[in-house]
């Protein structure tokens, strides 16, 4: 059996397991960008999964740019041309500003939603209501069939 790797005879290809232990991606998580056409692979004639020596620099820009808040879309959507003729650093500047904006309106909806939730807290809403109202039934009844 051939085997690819580090120590193969068979250059600039790895299967899946080596792929895995290079990038620190799972199988499974590698199967699934594969799936979403963000790294490719050569299937065998016994069915194994043969990747590109280049998949292992693919994989840590996925990693990265999900660990930045890229979702697998807008990594997909970006690859094709970061690999293909390059992507300018103006291009990227844009990207990159574009995720920060993102995250920003991200920030302020969740400092509303922390304002309402902390007012909620604060007042009598709906919710505490009926909360307070289950438990003085549930106490009223304890009571009555203490008597």
């Amino acid at each position: 059996m051939l085997k690819y790797g580090p120590r193969s005879k068979v250059k600039n290809k790895m299967l899946i397991g080596e792929l895995s232990r290079q990038t620190g991606v799972s199988r499974d998580a590698l199967r699934m960008y594969e799936q979403r056409r963000l790294i490719t692979s050569v299937r065998q004639e016994n069915g194994y999964r043969v990747f590109p020596e280049h998949s292992v620099r693919t994989v840590n820009l996925i990693k990265e740019a999900q660990s930045l808040g890229f979702s697998l879309q807008e990594i997909a959507e970006v690859i094709p041309e970061i690999f293909s003729s390059g992507m300018s650093a103006e291009e990227l500047t844009l990207h990159l500003q574009n995720k920060i904006n993102d995250v920003e309106q991200r920030i302020d909806r969740f400092k509303f939603l922390l304002g309402q939730l902390q007012d909620r807290l604060n007042s009598s809403c709906p919710i505490r209501q009926a909360v307070s109202a289950r438990r003085t039934a549930k106490e009223s009844n304890a009571h009555s069939s203490r008597q």
